[in-house]
């Protein structure tokens, strides 16, 4: 019986590795697509489950790399290339540690989009038949994860006709450094994702998307980062839906921090790193020199979640670009937010990550849809 099962599995692997080879054979690339930004080309694949045609592009940079004296600073949109780009393959992983096994993977030069589209047919697009556009914001705490197809593929909306966008952006103190600085003003990573949502709006007509038609949507983090946009001033108008899974700015665990928290924790990296400035513009002087990696390593035993979302301080004498001006609570008080359709609520398995989880998933699943959705006593 055990050597049937080694059998079927190993045959089952070779049907599957057979049938990656056909499509890996039989891909074929896309015309090219003209961005604003240059023109990209990507390639034709198939749904693994119903066989559905679409068209992949992935790997496409939205912002010059956030290196050097860009690094803490909010992301510089993507200066036009002239070469044609094949977007055949996804941009590297935001640098960060692996939560599976703490190693260190990922670049600072993360910056990059993929889009994936039930059209084949781009000399068919027009303004008739263009498709809702879902915008995927990943999770893992702002200081991990990232929107590779192995954890996000495409198959399920490609099959159901709409148009995805998924992409990276900056983590841990790479995307949330504040110091109350012009350099380092805090939130570079939900400048990241607004800038991707610019990007959609220029573009995303090209691959058969509906601009006027965006929901954005997320998990966890991704879900505080979808709230967080619901609220800025700097996202409105970007996005008619929205989606929020397993996470609000409100969550203890990884919604906002205070700007005396935030800067506490970038001085007590800095002091693990044997580095004592007199100043933030010392501080962040030093930082611009320290690689990646040596970052990573220090923080490698924090607590999850150490760099995350604040409220951004007024600088005077520079250009007003915070993404968030006041408490989330004052933007709900007043009404003062990004009003549309919006979604939320919980993935059934997360709260599991938590010893207490066994007891809330336990009381969550004796819990009907119709009461959820109906009765407030339980929120």
């Amino acid at each position: 019986m055990i050597e049937l099962n080694v059998e079927l599995r190993n045959n089952i692997f070779k049907v599957f590795l057979l049938s990656s080879l056909i499509n890996l054979i039989k891909a074929q690339y896309t015309p090219v697509i003209q961005t604003q930004s240059g023109p990209v080309v990507g390639q034709y694949l198939t749904t693994l489950r119903h066989r559905y045609s679409y068209a992949s592009f992935k790997g496409i940079p939205y912002a010059e790399p956030p290196l050097g004296y860009l690094r803490f600073q909010p992301p510089v949109e993507k200066r036009p290339w002239g070469n044609l780009l094949y977007a055949l393959s996804e941009g590297s992983a935001c640098s960060q540690v692996n939560q599976m096994n703490f190693s260190i993977i990922g670049s600072e030069d993360c910056l990059y989009l993929n889009v994936f589209t039930p059209h084949v047919d781009f000399s068919a697009i027009n303004s008739n038949n263009l498709k809702a556009v879902m915008v995927w914001i990943h999770g893992g705490g702002f200081s991990s994860g990232f929107s590779n197809t192995d954890f996000y593929g495409p198959d399920y909306l490609m099959e159901n006709d709409v148009v995805l966008v998924s992409f990276n952006y900056r983590l841990g103190i790479f995307g949330f450094l504040n110091l109350n600085h012009p350099h380092a003003t805090g939130n570079q990573a939900l400048k990241d994702q607004n800038l991707v949502l610019r990007w959609v709006r220029q573009n995303i007509a090209a691959f058969g998307g509906n601009p006027n038609l965006v929901t954005i949507f997320g998990q966890s983090a991704g879900a505080v980062s979808v709230d967080l946009h619901v609220l800025s001033e700097m996202s409105a108008g970007l996005f008619s839906r929205s989606i929020s899974m397993s996470g609000s700015p409100l969550c203890e665990q990884w919604g906002l921090q205070s700007n005396v928290e935030a800067e506490q924790e970038a001085y007590s990296v800095a002091a693990q790193l044997g580095i004592y400035a007199g100043n933030s513009q010392e501080l962040l002087n030093v930082f611009y020199t320290i690689p990646a990696e040596t970052f990573l390593s220090v923080t490698r035993s924090w607590p999850f979640s150490q760099f995350r979302p604040t409220i951004e301080r007024t600088i005077y004498g520079y250009y007003d670009n915070r993404f968030l001006k006041h408490c989330p609570l004052k933007y709900y008080e007043t009404g003062r937010y990004n009003k549309a359709p919006h979604m939320l609520g919980f993935t059934s398995l997360e709260p599991l990550l938590y010893p207490k989880g066994i007891y809330l998933f336990y009381f969550f699943y004796k819990v009907t849809r119709h009461e959820m959705a109906t009765n407030t006593k339980f929120f």
